[in-house]
């Protein structure tokens, strides 16, 4: 646990949770970018350092603007049944909770 991108975590702290069995060599690997030497649970840090590039790499290919985002975003909401109490979405409308 803990704040901040996992993929910024310090790769020793990583394989240390590795180590302590509590995280395993896929997920540190897929979730923080961490790369092991075959076989090991040894850092491999020139490995550590491209799966963390893809991986940023991969999260700039799927972004998008923030008026894009916003636009999808308001589109969402939840069911009408749960709305009679709330009120409009996404801002709550104050009669509507009783204010």
């Amino acid at each position: 646990a803990g704040y901040g991108d996992v993929i910024e975590r310090e790769p020793e702290a990583v394989i240390q949770d590795l180590r302590d069995g509590l995280i395993n060599a896929a997920d540190a690997e897929r979730v923080y970018g961490v790369m092991t030497t075959a076989g090991t649970m040894n850092l491999d840090a020139e490995a550590t350092t491209a799966r963390r590039e893809k991986l940023l790499a991969e999260r700039k290919s799927r972004a998008k603007p923030y008026s894009e985002f916003i636009e999808a975003w308001q589109k969402q909401s939840p069911p009408e049944k749960v709305l009679q109490y709330y009120g409009h979405y996404p801002f709550p409308d104050q009669a509507a909770q009783g204010a």
